[in-house]
């Protein structure tokens, strides 16, 4: 199960692309289609528009895959409002939530109204989603993490961690329940479930930072997996997590 911690918020800007669409645009209106030479180039021009497509590259990959998690943000600082929650966010919201009658859990929960864009093609293929958010003590320090939020009215959204875990146990959207100002449930079997405890109403879990993550998770630097210079059952069974590791922006596995 793949984790992808990039945002995408919009399109690629590629120059190179741009110009070959324009070149193929004014090709196609030459109304040339009949001539061979002309279809040979323009097959060229086709091929040369899918070899610069990044996103269209990256959309079937996610969409090929099926496993693919990704996160999205709530805008903290916006003061609009979205008319209408996006597809993607009804889709990959809490579905079995109680304590929705209870004002004091409701209203203890954080809410928005605004959601940064993500984009839709990548947004339609994913496995899952998740909020990214993350929210600092009052000494500016994170030492928590808020598994579900309330967006507009009455839209209840997880983490992206939580998101990961649903993804990763091949969970139903009935097999997890939110009890609003106590915990989260997983049901892993007909009689198995695993409880995640909340420390307050905001549904929160505090984050260990113990060990660090260099000691919690095995790392590889993405330039290993680019040159193939990895074994792969490293990741066989796993929850790989794709992202940035350092504040220089050292991309890893």
């Amino acid at each position: 199960m793949i984790a992808l911690n990039i945002y995408f918020p919009e399109p690629e800007e590629n120059s190179g692309l741009k110009t070959i669409r324009i070149l193929k645009e004014a090709y196609e209106g030459l109304g040339l289609t009949q001539d061979s030479a002309a279809q040979t180039f323009g097959k060229k021009l086709s091929q040369a528009v899918s070899d610069l497509d990044n996103d269209a590259k990256l959309h079937k990959a996610i969409k090929d895959t099926g496993n693919v998690v990704l996160p999205v943000y709530f805008d903290t600082l916006s003061a609009g409002r979205d008319t209408k929650a996006p597809e993607f966010i009804v889709k990959h919201s809490y579905k079995e939530i109680k304590g929705t009658n209870e004002e004091w859990a409701v209203g203890s929960i954080r809410w928005f109204s605004k959601l940064r864009p993500l984009l839709p093609s990548f947004a339609e293929v994913a496995a899952g989603i998740g909020h990214n958010n993350l929210f600092a003590d009052e000494d500016g320090a994170i030492r928590s993490q808020v598994h579900v939020v309330g967006y507009l009215k009455d839209t209840y959204f997880p983490s992206f961690s939580i998101s990961i875990a649903k993804t990763f146990k091949a969970l139903k959207d009935e097999d997890v329940l939110v009890r609003l100002g106590e915990e989260i449930q997983f049901a892993v079997s007909p009689s198995t479930s695993i409880r995640v405890p909340v420390i307050d109403p905001q549904m929160r879990t505090l984050v260990s930072w113990n060990q660090g993550p260099s000691v919690a998770f095995h790392q590889t630097p993405f330039v290993k997996v680019y040159k193939n210079e990895f074994q792969a059952n490293i990741f066989r069974d796993k929850i790989v997590i794709i992202g940035p590791t350092a504040p220089a922006s050292v991309t890893g596995l």
